[in-house]
């Protein structure tokens, strides 16, 4: 969360976890290095479409943890 609070430029306790991550101003390159940063930490990857199709931070959150359950 703070990685994403980090590159949309808000303050951590300003992001709202619910809200779709593209009406917080995120733009193509955003959505990018969120995707780098998630396939590095984690090594899941995480189709950019995806990310820009108005998933919010709790839903991408769904998504790494149930690729993590699943391929863990």
């Amino acid at each position: 969360m703070e990685r994403v609070a980090k590159v949309l430029a808000l303050p951590v306790d300003r992001l709202n976890v619910r809200k779709p991550l593209n009406r917080l101003g995120m733009d193509s390159l955003m959505a990018t290095e969120i995707r780098s940063h998630i396939q590095h930490e984690f090594g899941v990857v995480v189709p950019l479409a995806k990310i820009l199709s108005g998933q919010s931070v709790a839903d991408l959150t769904d998504f790494l943890s149930d690729e993590l359950s699943t391929n863990g």
